[in-house]
């Protein structure tokens, strides 16, 4: 059948799909029109990527990951790198695939290149490395999520 073909396909591009019973209980023939179908990709694109966002950290991460290693990207999808990697960029992706630009742009940046040149001196050398601690301390103790989320972040 030409509908469980699709759905079984569209994942495999990248796409999120609703489960059928989910569809199903929506569908309803009296708003059926007799006009050819339209498709706005950038609608449907950011459509997905509501979906995605709407589920949990867990099943995004495990459902991320697993394509993540299906390509070679990574090698365990439940490692602390892959699920790192996903957390950053939930909110970036469109669709599942858009994981590996931004897995890209995560480890393609030249962070020594950017350390090393004279626009960053004045910074490296003004206590960054404290700044940085620090920065990843609050980090790892939840207390910078929790000020971002509460907006009392100085």
């Amino acid at each position: 059948m030409f509908g469980q073909d699709v759905h079984q396909d569209m994942p495999m591009m990248g796409w999120f799909l609703p489960q059928v019973k989910e569809l199903e209980g929506k569908f309803s023939l009296e708003r059926v029109t007799k006009s050819a179908a339209v498709f706005d990709k950038v609608k449907l694109s950011w459509l997905n990527g509501q979906h995605l966002r709407a589920y949990g950290e867990e099943e995004l991460a495990s459902m991320v990951g697993s394509w993540m290693q299906d390509r070679g990207l990574v090698k365990d999808h439940t490692s602390a790198f892959s699920r790192a990697v996903v957390k950053l960029s939930a909110n970036s992706l469109e669709l599942v695939n858009d994981i590996e630009r931004e897995l890209d742009s995560l480890v393609s940046y030249p962070l020594e290149e950017t350390l090393a040149s004279d626009k960053c001196a004045a910074i490296v050398e003004d206590n960054f490395k404290e700044v940085v601690d620090s920065v990843v301390a609050k980090y790892d103790s939840g207390e910078l999520e929790a000020a971002v989320s509460d907006g009392t972040m100085k």
